[in-house]
């Protein structure tokens, strides 16, 4: 089975959830609103996050804004840190590329002028993050 055109997930950055509906339940014009609802799934807990990505086996990888990290929800639903780091100040977007491997930036957005009375607290280098995903993601092309 091919998760990634299965299932849709989604979730606020700021909720505590993430959700998941079928493909095929979105795509169904039949469905009325309140039906199409009902099907949507509470999927997991999560953190507060920025960016979300899948690997083929189905494992997401999220963002953990407020603790430097990356975690994993796996076919437990229960999510883990899998990588962390005290540089990876509010991780970012994750992407999976053709090495193998998978991406994810330090955005230091949380040091941004708008959060500091208009004088932003960035700072070079500007990171970005390279980890082995447990399988191999997919690859836009």
């Amino acid at each position: 089975m091919d998760v990634r055109s299965e299932w849709v997930y989604f979730a606020p950055l700021s909720g505590r959830s993430i959700y998941r509906v079928r493909v095929a339940d979105l795509n169904d014009e039949k469905l009325t609103p309140s039906e199409l609802s009902a099907r949507v799934e509470r999927y997991s807990d999560k953190p507060n996050n920025g960016g979300l990505s899948i690997d083929y086996a189905g494992n997401l990888y999220l963002t953990a804004v407020e603790s430097k990290s990356v975690g994993v929800i796996g076919a437990d639903r229960k999510y883990r840190t899998y990588l962390s780091d005290a540089e990876m100040v509010w991780p970012d977007g994750i992407t999976a590329s053709a090495d193998g491997y998978m991406y994810v930036s330090a955005s230091q957005i949380s040091a941004a002028a708008m959060f500091h009375g208009g004088k932003g607290e960035n700072k070079a280098p500007y990171l970005i993050y390279r980890f082995k995903p447990l399988a191999a993601g997919y690859v836009s092309r």
